[in-house]
């Protein structure tokens, strides 16, 4: 339902916000045993195998090698990037100003509502209200009513909050969604006015922070008795101006989204290249041992904890010099 921001009347120490507004009604490491083709660690057998090009490989784990299948072990910090991937991609459109959508905001080409007749020649005001329908895809109206002509057994003497109550019911007769933005001002003989708004639910992405530049504007042209329509066109330019722009706030956040994005998604980019590669690894050692009668190939048989034995002392297990033994479980 619409609602209004707040308003000012004369000697009111102009314009009061009504808060929240007048309403009626990854990665990490892969599982898995421990694994290193650089440096050995506690618990580790250094095993070894001759891969296709004819060199001889090392690598350290904390297990028997058993073949690996690569898509299941990926599938966890896949998943992580399609996360963070989905999860900024929200925050960053969210944080982004969007023009209404059409079908929120039927537009009756109707800028102004001169009830009171106390608005000169409106050519221009009409110009500015409907560039700012046109930036923002959402629909303003000006009404102006005389206080001498309010309503006031249904609405009680004319006061921001009245003057708001009569807004409510206004819009309901005049618009059938939530894309329409009301700057009601009402004015007695002797100049005393009084001014609010109403504004469609979906709008307040926008009208939730226009109105203070309007109300900024619009306050100060009246206080210095700039004709009607030349306040109401000012404030409205100034509003043109300003409208869909992202604020220092915003540009922080979205900074800080996609540096984070960025760790997050590159976190999980290198532990699906590590295990890419461990599993490619170990699936090599695997082919080779399978091709030399299944048993494990590794250096230290009576390896305990971290400590090793150094290669030289061992043979790659080919039988190419007299005396080569392989050691294996």
């Amino acid at each position: 339902m619409p609602g209004s921001h707040g308003g000012s009347s004369s000697g009111g120490g102009g314009f009061h916000s009504s808060g929240g507004g007048f309403h009626s009604g990854g990665g990490g490491r892969s599982s898995g045993p421990r694994f290193s083709s650089r440096s050995s660690f506690p618990g580790a057998k250094r095993y070894y195998y001759t891969n296709r090009f004819g060199r001889t490989c090392f690598f350290y784990y904390a297990a028997r090698p058993t073949r690996q299948n690569t898509l299941n072990s990926i599938i966890m910090p896949a998943l992580f990037i399609l996360a963070g991937i989905v999860i900024a991609a929200f925050i960053i459109y969210n944080l982004i100003p969007h023009k209404l959508s059409a079908y929120k905001c039927e537009a009756t080409g109707v800028y102004v509502m001169d009830q009171g007749n106390l608005l000169g020649d409106t050519t221009e005001l009409n110009k500015t209200l409907k560039e700012f329908y046109d930036k923002t895809g959402i629909e303003p109206c000006i009404v102006t009513v005389k206080t001498e002509d309010f309503n006031t057994s249904l609405y009680g003497s004319m006061s921001v909050e009245h003057l708001a109550n009569y807004g409510y019911d206004l819009y309901l007769k005049s618009y059938d969604d939530e894309g329409h933005w009301m700057i009601l001002y009402a004015e007695d003989a002797a100049g005393k006015y009084t001014w609010t708004d109403m504004a469609g639910d979906d709008t307040y992405d926008v009208t939730d922070d226009m109105i203070h530049t309007f109300a900024s504007v619009f306050d100060k042209a009246l206080v210095r008795e700039v004709e009607l329509t030349q306040a109401f066109n000012n404030a409205f330019s100034t509003v043109n101006k300003e409208a869909m722009k992202m604020d220092a706030g915003d540009k922080a956040a979205i900074t800080f989204v996609v540096l984070f994005f960025i760790i997050w998604t590159s976190a999980s980019a290198a532990t699906i290249i590590s295990t890419v590669k461990r599993n490619k690894t170990i699936n090599e050692y695997c082919d080779y041992r399978d091709s030399h009668g299944g048993k494990d190939f590794y250096e230290g048989a009576k390896v305990t904890g971290s400590e090793t034995v150094s290669y030289s002392e061992f043979t790659r297990g080919d039988d190419s010099t007299s005396g080569d033994k392989d050691f294996f479980d």
